[in-house]
């Protein structure tokens, strides 16, 4: 099933887009490509995944939506041969990326190296790329029973960190600090394939614990752009409750990540486009090592702090790549860009949600969004995903920025009723 309406007009090149996230960066993706004189094509998978609300903003950003199954190379590709004019193909969203890359290179069109790509997917074929490499791995085992899990636990040493190999949005990972805890998790994530509507390996990672603060250091050709700072809440789940850029940090620090990332991304051949690096390190006490590459533009916002913020646009330098012309990354140090994150307040239905005009009208909110309405289940706050919409807002330091966010978060009020115990693994 295809969107009937035709391409207008019929010889504009096209940039094929493969799913997009919900987050807002799909239409600001869509948007950039039409004022670069391109026709912007989502293609998505016919199951439903993408929630109507979704395709409509898209559509209204200017995109043509085409379904295809987007989690298999084969149909994406013959899919992409039918298209008049394709200029390119690429993604914004984490699950969609190793097909992307794949179909361009079949396609022949420019893109990451395909097997760089599947180096840093995989986070146990991460870590195994990374171990030649001093100084930039966790000490980690890739375990298929619940068993093995926990004689890796024994060997690194309690706490570790149990994960799935190939989610996203930190859903799945846990922090272990008992044998109990790590055949728990384990057997659970090894489970995941039994109930997740796609498939996931069956097996899991356990790492050591890399204590300290979590930063991100975004990258573009290989070479690091700046460092984002983290928020992260409490264990065991590590999720992300806001982010700031450029971080505040002293000088040596920021370009010791810089210098960690770029090592690191070198080690996996991902030189080709942009690379979102997630490292670890206390301040002034241990080296930075890496958490996770994910090789796309980063998510969460991040990318659009560092617009905000250095006057960088990823997607759009991405774009110049895929389209044969010399990306500009040079930042230009407009200030500083915070994004908060709106919690669940615990699972049942949503009764009252702030108005968002509310909040955008306060001083240097520049985004607000939610990613559910009233009348919607509020879920438990386990991953990312759960997480119900964010507030961004600028200023002429990160401080500032960091005080307006949190201020924006602290007006935003959200009332649930009829709580329900959601059903998980």
């Amino acid at each position: 099933m295809t969107d009937p309406r035709p391409l207008h007009p019929t010889t504009t090149p096209t940039v094929v887009l493969l799913e997009a996230p919900p987050t807002g960066a799909g239409e600001a993706a869509v948007r950039l490509i039409r004022e670069r004189g391109h026709q912007p094509l989502v293609l998505t998978h016919p199951d439903g995944r993408m929630p109507a609300a979704g395709a409509a903003r898209l559509r209204e950003a200017g995109a043509q939506i085409h379904h295809c199954r987007t989690d298999d190379t084969d149909a994406v590709t013959a899919h992409c041969r039918t298209i008049d004019h394709l200029a390119a193909l690429t993604t914004l969203y984490e699950f969609s990326v190793q097909v992307a890359a794949d179909a361009a290179a079949r396609l022949h069109l420019p893109g990451p190296d395909p097997h760089a790509v599947r180096r840093c997917r995989s986070k146990a074929l991460l870590r195994t790329t990374l171990e030649p490499h001093p100084g930039l791995n966790a000490a980690f085992g890739r375990a298929e029973t619940p068993q093995e899990a926990l004689a890796h636990a024994e060997r690194i040493g309690y706490p570790v960190v149990v994960k799935a190999t190939t989610l996203a949005g930190s859903a799945h990972i846990t922090l272990c600090a008992t044998p109990d805890d790590v055949v728990r998790d384990a057997g659970r994530i090894l489970s995941l394939a039994d109930y997740l509507g796609f498939e996931v390996p069956r097996e899991v990672l356990v790492e050591e614990y890399l204590a300290g603060e979590e930063f991100s250091v975004e990258i573009f050709h290989g070479r690091g752009i700046g460092v984002n700072a983290k928020l992260l809440g409490p264990p065991p789940h590590f999720i992300e409750l806001g982010h700031h850029y450029p971080a505040q940090i002293p000088a040596p620090l920021a370009a010791e990540l810089l210098r960690t990332a770029e090592r690191a991304v070198a080690a996996t051949g991902l030189t080709w486009g942009p690379a979102h690096v997630e490292l670890r390190c206390r301040f002034g006490r241990s080296q930075p090592r890496v958490v996770e590459i994910n090789p796309r533009v980063a998510g969460d916002r991040i990318a659009e702090l560092v617009r905000l913020a250095d006057g960088v646009d990823l997607f759009g330098a991405q774009l110049d790549a895929l389209l044969g012309r010399r990306p500009d990354v040079r930042p230009r140090a407009l200030g500083g860009a915070a994004v908060r994150f709106i919690p669940s307040p615990g699972h049942g239905v949503i009764t009252h949600l702030t108005d968002p005009a509310h909040l955008a009208a306060l001083p240097g909110v520049r985004e607000v969004r939610f990613q559910r309405a009233v009348g919607d289940r509020a879920p438990r706050m386990l991953s990312n995903l759960e997480r119900l919409g964010h507030v961004i807002a600028t200023g002429t330091d990160t401080a500032q920025a960091v005080e307006r966010a949190q201020e924006a978060l602290g007006h935003c009020t959200v009332q649930v009723t009829d709580p329900t115990p959601t059903k998980g693994p």
